[in-house]
């Protein structure tokens, strides 16, 4: 599912941002609340979702 798109970032309380994912692609990787996803900077920003393991915790 290649896509680009610009994304707001939105202040969560004092000390905190968070970029809103599109629910297309939270269906298309089958995230859920309170998963996990792996944040990678290294002179770009990469959000990438961690794979579950069946049976896992």
């Amino acid at each position: 599912m290649p896509s680009k798109e610009i994304r707001k970032l939105v202040r969560i309380g004092d000390t905190s941002f968070a970029v809103i994912i599109p629910m297309p692609w939270i269906r298309y990787y089958n995230l859920k609340y309170g998963d996990k996803v792996e944040v990678i900077s290294n002179g770009s920003i990469k959000i990438k979702p961690i794979k579950k393991v069946e049976g896992g915790n």
